[in-house]
């Protein structure tokens, strides 16, 4: 070789390198599996078994693919660190489905104790036990069940006490309701009593002194007493289990007792609950969890910042030790920070959270976002949970709240979002069953300025639907929140508004048990009469400035549709809220009716804003709720059969939608069958709003609407109908 070659040659190289070495460092991808081990090279042929092994050596814009299986490991994980373009990402592997399981096998050699009880010995604590993935009720008395919805019910399977009597360190026994302890053959000392006697806040304490065939029993001092509404229920003693699907752990024994849910010998698949937490992020920043499922465990972050959680299913998250004999709340998925002041800026999306023994999520910090979520079945006890005894809870400031799915949740506050929270487009119901007071949402008096609640529905509580709290002398009342655009019905009352110069308008709320849009008069109380607030273009069964009975509305009250003063129903003016279309009707008063409020009105069509929480003639209804991987919130509801012959189809599009495919027709079959070339389809649309017309009386109807999502066709369900 030439020497003008060899130097050609080492320049090109010098010049590659320089190439090579200019060029950004590429993320990697590590991986994670059942069968894998720490020792190997964390790639896709040779992946690492713990998660930990395989956070710890990942840079900023790496990703931690986790293959196909369950996973039953905790990991303890401080200084993870992504970065804000490039965050750290654990995600299930495309089409697999991951599991992080907090439960064991319970197999063994099981033996009669009596009757239809079995025992069997275990080598470690087991404080919840599954049946067919179904949770066993711990023994209690009075009995109650999930199956049957009694755990909801406080009449009727919690006993009572005589509140006139009881004292915070004692409780007697209500003689005159069904549930007598006195008809207990044994003592219930060293029981655990699940005590709600403090009206919006319950307790758990371990029953110090009893005697069979006694009213009273004791116990440690309770704080937030008071002498009202007494009701409990009892756990913690073998004595307790005497019916199916019921179950006991002797935890000096680690002995577990079960009366199987299909009686007999213990075969099924049964499991049992060991732990808290799979993962538990100290001090890590930057990081998101994608698309993994979540079994009788969940997820701690502690001093961290910018978490997402995303596509994440959480079922049976967390659940209280009290057969342990722990009188604490349960540990639930939580984000806490040094100080709620604390910038913490994480993020749930798209997730869902079922069956919890305590509050379904705990998040500290500022400008935290829930969105896109489900909530159901949230803690059956509620005992010993933070805050006034909320399900879901923000404890910081400018937090969102947005688009979900919230029912079935049993504590006196169903939401609390903070400070200056926006809180919309949520859809919430059946709530309040265990607790005295409260509501489903609300907001203290320093976080009202600036809060904004919006575009949500709120129906069938016992409590209210959204409040602006009072103040606790010599705290002065709260000011500046605003409640706009809410449909809230069937409740015991919709929106109550404590404080002044606050804003209330177009909001909708009807049938309700007492006033449903209460602008609080408490001129008794610190002066609070709500001056200066602005209480316009709302339509209401009944709007008051007191709680029962019709009272003039204090501060700045005009252009509203009140029962109290107009002539004629609810139902007169809009089209069809049996089948939640609330919308007004052609011809209605409340059509124009309304009035500008200066920097506050949202935009509206016609001459003036409409009354209520809907504008005539609009092309899209909004649908507030999780929106779900396929179309939803058929209206007319589905299956009815008094829809309305003018009816329009309305519906909430699947999550991600692009544009919405119709299918309308007189056939179940065909409309389930039907594609682009059908004579069922009716065209694609961008909004949700699709008037099928000449709708025949007596005659049922079929309807099918498919989303386009990331350029694939998602299929619906197929609705009916009946037309009227």
């Amino acid at each position: 070789m030439k020497k003008n070659d060899t130097m050609i040659i080492t320049n090109i190289r010098i010049v590659l390198l320089i190439l090579a070495l200019a060029q950004p460092v590429l993320a990697e991808n590590v991986f994670l599996a059942v069968d894998g081990s720490d020792r190997n090279m964390g790639d896709m042929k040779a992946p690492f078994a713990s998660l930990k092994k395989a956070l710890s050596g990942m840079q900023p814009g790496d990703t931690c693919f986790v293959r196909e299986g369950n996973y039953h490991f905790e990991n303890q994980l401080k200084n993870i660190e992504g970065s804000k373009d490039k965050p750290l990402v654990v995600l299930a592997y495309p089409d697999e489905k991951v599991v992080f399981d907090g439960t064991i096998d319970v197999k063994g050699r099981w033996k009669k104790h009596s009757g239809n009880i079995y025992k069997l010995k275990m080598k470690q604590d087991v404080w919840q036990l599954f049946w067919n993935n179904e949770m066993v009720v711990p023994a209690r008395w009075p009995n109650a069940q999930y199956s049957d919805n009694t755990v909801w019910d406080q009449k009727k399977t919690w006993a009572r006490g005589l509140h006139k009597q009881d004292t915070r360190e004692k409780l007697y026994n209500d003689p005159e309701t069904p549930h007598q302890l006195k008809s207990l053959d044994f003592s219930i000392k060293g029981a655990m009593a699940i005590l709600n006697v403090g009206s919006f806040t319950s307790t758990t304490r371990q029953v110090q002194s009893h005697k069979k065939g006694e009213e009273a029993f004791s116990f440690k001092r309770v704080k937030g007493y008071r002498p009202k509404h007494h009701f409990y229920y009892l756990e913690g003693l073998l004595d307790f289990l005497d019916s199916q699907n019921e179950w006991f752990f002797d935890k000096k024994s680690k002995t577990i007792y079960l009366w199987q849910p299909d009686g007999g010998k213990p075969k099924a698949d049964l499991r049992g609950k060991v732990q808290t937490y799979a993962a538990a992020f100290a001090n890590s920043h930057f990081i998101t969890i994608r698309g993994i499922d979540f079994y009788g465990t969940t997820l701690k972050f502690e001093n961290c910042t910018y978490i997402q959680l995303e596509d994440c299913n959480f079922l049976y998250p967390s659940y209280t030790q009290r057969l342990l004999g722990d009188e604490q709340h349960d540990e639930s998925t939580v984000f806490l920070q040094k100080s709620p002041k604390k910038a913490s800026n994480s993020t749930i999306l798209n997730c869902s959270f079922a069956y919890t023994d305590g509050h379904a999520l705990y998040m500290e910090g500022t400008h935290n976002r829930v969105e896109n979520s489900l909530f159901h079945d949230i803690d059956y006890s509620v005992s010993s949970i933070p805050g006034l005894q909320v399900s879901i809870m923000l404890n910081g400031k400018h937090n969102i709240f947005r688009r979900n799915t919230v029912h079935s949740c049993a504590a006196s506050s169903t939401i609390s979002a903070g400070g200056i929270p926006l809180v919309e487009l949520n859809h919430v119901w059946n709530t309040g069953f265990l607790q005295s007071d409260g509501s489903i949402t609300q907001v203290k008096i320093t976080g009202q300025t600036g809060s904004i609640i919006r575009n949500n529905w709120f129906r069938n509580t016992v409590k209210s639907g959204a409040r602006f709290d009072s103040p606790i002398p010599p705290v002065r009342w709260g000011n500046g929140g605003q409640m706009n655009n809410n449909v809230m019905w069937e409740s015991e009352r919709g929106i109550m508004i404590k404080g002044e110069r606050h804003f209330c308008f177009n909001n909708t709320t009807f049938a309700m048990g007492l006033n449903g849009l209460i602008i609080l008069d408490d001129s008794d109380v610190n002066g609070g009469a709500n001056k200066g607030t602005i209480t316009r273009n709302n339509l209401a069964g009944k709007l008051s400035g007191h709680r029962k009975k019709f009272t003039p509305v204090p501060g700045i009250a005009d252009h509203n549709w009140n029962a109290y003063e107009n002539e004629g129903d609810y139902r007169t003016q809009l089209r069809d809220p049996d089948n939640w279309d609330f919308r007004p009707i052609v011809g209605a008063e409340i059509v124009d009716a309304g009035k500008v409020i200066s920097d506050r009105s949202e935009k509206y069509l016609g001459n003036a804003p409409d009354i209520g929480a809907y504008e005539f003639g609009a092309k899209e209804y909004w649908i507030p709720g999780r929106k779900e991987a396929t179309s939803s919130i058929p209206i007319p509801r589905n299956k009815n059969t008094a829809a309305k012959q003018n009816t329009d189809l309305i519906w909430l599009s699947a999550y991600k939608s692009e544009t919405n495919l119709i299918y309308f027709g007189n056939s179940n079959k065909a409309v389930s069958k039907a594609s682009p070339k059908s004579i069922e389809y009716k065209g694609k649309q961008k909004n949700n709003i699709f008037a099928p017309g000449n709708l025949q009386t007596g005659k049922t109807y079929y309807w099918r609407i498919d989303n386009i999502v990331g350029g694939k066709v998602i299929k619906g369900p197929v609705w009916s109908f009946t037309a009227e």
